[in-house]
């Protein structure tokens, strides 16, 4: 076996295991809440998931190719439906999530004439969420359910998978998907989170399929578009870090036009709240409500981490694999950090840390397994 063929197997394990890791927490914390014991239920989920990852491992290439679609669109189906079915059944105000209520909070001031970053949402907390995940959201709220922007970017993400890159890649994604307490919970919670980042994730994927990287061709147009993405939430800094750091040395001076374009347009975003009203701005604005969730030096630990993966030419699998290890990375040392200051249990059950946010790095996990 080559080197290069090893490491990718071990990043595959470690990738894997950060999936059902992050799964398996979520079983720990909520198992209780439908009188199911929490270690058992836990333990037991890990070890079906790694059987069945096991086994898809050992059995994908008996998997042919006129198979995939009889597999693949009636599960797409019942995940629609599910999901569907979920969304009818649960109402988001019986839920202590506030995703869904900052973005409605903030088009309902918007749409009245009123500043939105001063919207409390149906947990009285101020919306934080960039300008443009408001645009994403905005046909789902006019429908009446923000929770069907999740079916919709999951169904959807699976579909691109499908059509435009393999198969074999859309069915593991779906079937990760579909097995994944975590994903089931962002779509019940109504949560933009991982519709983010998978957006971030199908960005790369898109740029490394039509970029021509040994010319930089329209940097400004690949400029504008990451700053749009960068616009809908911070945490999409990492994966363009990474991707587009190489080419901005390489294309020197070139890439200023990329560098340019990007940064006028995430200003150009943000103008129109400055001016609507400075002081409320200033006081409350995504920027400052989107970094106060870890702690400074564990952001610029990030960045930093970010552009040092950046500095060699990379393509889509490295980026979202880079990507997810380092959100991973964060997500972990602040809930550790936490629990070493309140204990674990109080930590993990009575949300002094948020553990949804560690699905930030799943859409990168899965997209790269």
């Amino acid at each position: 076996m080559k080197q290069s063929s090893r490491f990718d197997t071990a990043f595959q394990s470690m990738a894997f295991f950060i999936v059902v890791f992050i799964n398996a927490l979520f079983v720990l914390k909520y198992a209780p809440r439908i009188n199911a014991p929490s270690m058992l239920s836990a333990t037991v989920y890990s070890f079906l998931l790694f059987v069945l990852g096991w086994g898809y491992g050992s059995k994908a290439s008996f998997l042919k190719s006129k198979l995939l679609p009889f597999i693949f669109f009636p599960l797409l189906f019942v995940f629609i439906a599910t999901s569907i079915c979920l969304l009818r059944i649960v109402p988001p105000e019986t839920l202590r999530v506030d995703r869904w209520s900052a973005i409605a909070a903030f088009l309902s001031h918007l749409f009245e004439g009123k500043y939105p970053y001063l919207a409390p949402n149906h947990l009285g907390q101020y919306a934080s969420p960039m300008p443009m995940i408001h645009v994403i959201a905005l046909p789902f709220y006019l429908i009446g359910d923000i929770g069907y922007l999740q079916v919709v970017a999951f169904a959807g993400s699976s579909l691109f998978l499908w059509f435009k890159i393999s198969h074999r890649s859309a069915l593991l994604f779906l079937g990760l998907i579909s097995v994944s307490p975590a994903f089931w919970w962002e779509i019940v919670a109504r949560s933009d989170l991982s519709t983010n980042m998978l957006a971030a994730a199908l960005f790369v994927v898109i740029a490394d399929k039509w970029l021509n990287k040994d010319q930089f061709t329209k940097p400004i147009a690949w400029g504008v578009a990451s700053a749009l993405l960068l616009c809908t939430r911070g945490l999409t800094a990492i994966p363009l870090l990474i991707f587009f750091s190489p080419l901005f040395f390489r294309h020197f001076p070139r890439s200023l036009q990329y560098l340019g374009s990007g940064i006028g347009t995430f200003v150009l975003t943000f103008l129109p709240f400055y001016f609507w009203d400075p002081s409320a701005f200033i006081s409350h604005n995504p920027l400052i409500l989107q970094t106060n969730k870890t702690h400074p030096f564990i952001q610029i630990a990030a960045l930093a981490a970010a552009f040092f993966f950046g500095l060699r030419p990379t393509d889509a699998r490295k980026t979202v694999f880079t990507t997810s290890v380092i959100i991973f990375l964060v997500m972990l040392f602040t809930f550790v950090r936490t629990a070493i200051q309140v204990s674990l249990m109080t930590t993990l059950y009575e949300s002094m840390f948020d553990i949804s946010y560690f699905t930030a790095s799943l859409p990168y996990i899965i997209m790269y397994l």
